[in-house]
């Protein structure tokens, strides 16, 4: 899950991208100056109740403490991705049940800030970063899309689940995250 995570971080800082008409380009730009914060991590058909209240969320930040002072900072052609935290999130089946879990979410502390560039194309904004993995340098771009005060982009199969018991995969599903202007 923490390779996830370290990849979903190095991703959201690596690039963004928006889609505005071409008659906006100097506004949208301006727009996407500032600090955006993460305020959703959604997953759609599904919902989850990691918190084990009784009450599921396809919002899943209403779900756990983890990553509550995630932001992305656009500024000077830079965008950094600032984290706090990271969540391993792990699941164990119901006893007697073929289908439910409870859940543990084990949120870490890990301070980092990610640098990358960025370009607004209209609303479309392109974040381009690199990471070196083992030996090997990896370049990721991330697409997002600027709606009004909100920023957001798709992980593939962004939210990962591992079984307790023999770590078997249980859920690998896109994940949605949204960002605020503040």
């Amino acid at each position: 899950m923490k390779k996830f995570i370290l990849g979903l971080f190095v991703l959201t800082s690596l690039s963004l991208t928006t889609a505005c008409s071409s008659d906006d380009d100097d506004n949208t730009s301006s727009n996407i100056e500032g600090a955006w914060k993460l305020t959703a991590w959604n997953v759609s058909g599904s919902s989850y109740d990691l918190n084990n209240d009784g009450t599921a969320s396809t919002n899943l930040l209403e779900e756990m403490n983890c990553y509550n002072n995630e932001t992305i900072v656009f500024n000077n052609n830079v965008a950094t991705y600032m984290t706090t935290s990271y969540a391993d999130i792990y699941a164990e089946l119901v006893a007697g049940s073929t289908s439910d879990y409870v859940y543990t979410i084990e949120c870490q502390d890990e301070v980092s800030n990610s640098p990358a560039s960025y370009s607004v194309n209209g609303n479309t904004v392109t974040i381009t970063t690199t990471y070196e993995e083992d030996g090997t340098i990896y370049e990721v771009i991330l697409l997002a899309t600027l709606n009004g005060n909100t920023l957001s982009f798709v992980l593939e199969e962004g939210l990962y689940i591992e079984e307790n018991v023999g770590f078997d995969v249980i859920v690998e599903q896109d994940l949605t995250l949204v960002f605020t202007k503040l």
